[in-house]
Order: structure tokens, then C-alpha cells, then sequence
């Protein structure tokens, strides 16, 4: 078990590496935070990440409860897994389309610079 361990970290640290590698192949800086594809990502999706699906997870559960006690007033498991998957779904592909519009945002404006040097 010790042997197995130290290979995943030792495996762990390797692919690391060989992803630093890569990047400063292709022109990217490994140490910034976010960096994909030369964009540089804000620290806050991390928390949007997080942020919008646990809170999708909480509103799930405040109408599951809601919903057991006005129309059912009893104890159903099944409206709480159901509700709180659904809106913790919700938050996730909130949370995408948020990060893919910025992305696309910040690519744009990426492009609208680049052609303006260009032509200067």
C-alpha cells in the first residue's frame, strides 16, 4: 500500500511537470493562476463554481421542504434528492454559460487588439 502511494505522487508530480513543459512550449506562463488557452482566468469563477451550485443545492432543499409540508404533509425522500439535484444542475450550467460568455468576452477583445496593432 506504502509503494502504491508513493507512485501516485510520484506520478502526480510527473504529469505536473510534464504539463509545465508543455505550456512554456507553447508560449504560456505554467505559474499564473488560471491560465487556458493564453487567457487568464479570474480567481472568481473558482467560487462561482462553488458558489452557484451549492446555492442551486440550498434553494432545491428550502422547496423540497416547502413542497413536503404545503402538499404532501409528509415525509417524501424522493422530493428532496429530486430538487436538490435540479437546481444544483441549474447552478451548474449557470455557472458554464457565465464563464463561457466572460471567456468569449475576453477572446473578442483579445482579437479586436490585435488587429488594430496590425494595422497601425
Amino acid at each position: 500500500m506504502t509503494i502504491g502511494i508513493l507512485l501516485t505522487i510520484f506520478g502526480i508530480f510527473y504529469l505536473k511537470n510534464k504539463e509545465n513543459i508543455a505550456m512554456i512550449e507553447r508560449g504560456m506562463n505554467p505559474k499564473l493562476p488560471g491560465t487556458k488557452s493564453n487567457v487568464l482566468m479570474p480567481r472568481s469563477f473558482t467560487a462561482l463554481r462553488i458558489g452557484l451550485p451549492l446555492g442551486g443545492a440550498g434553494l432545491g432543499l428550502f422547496f423540497a421542504g416547502w413542497i413536503n409540508e404545503t402538499v404532501f404533509r409528509n415525509d417524501i425522500p424522493a422530493i428532496y434528492f429530486g430538487l436538490i439535484l435540479l437546481f444544483a444542475g441549474i447552478g451548474f450550467i449557470v455557472s458554464y454559460k457565465i464563464e463561457v460568455n466572460w471567456i468569449k468576452r475576453v477572446e473578442a477583445a483579445e482579437k479586436k487588439v490585435k488587429g488594430e496593432v496590425e494595422e497601425a
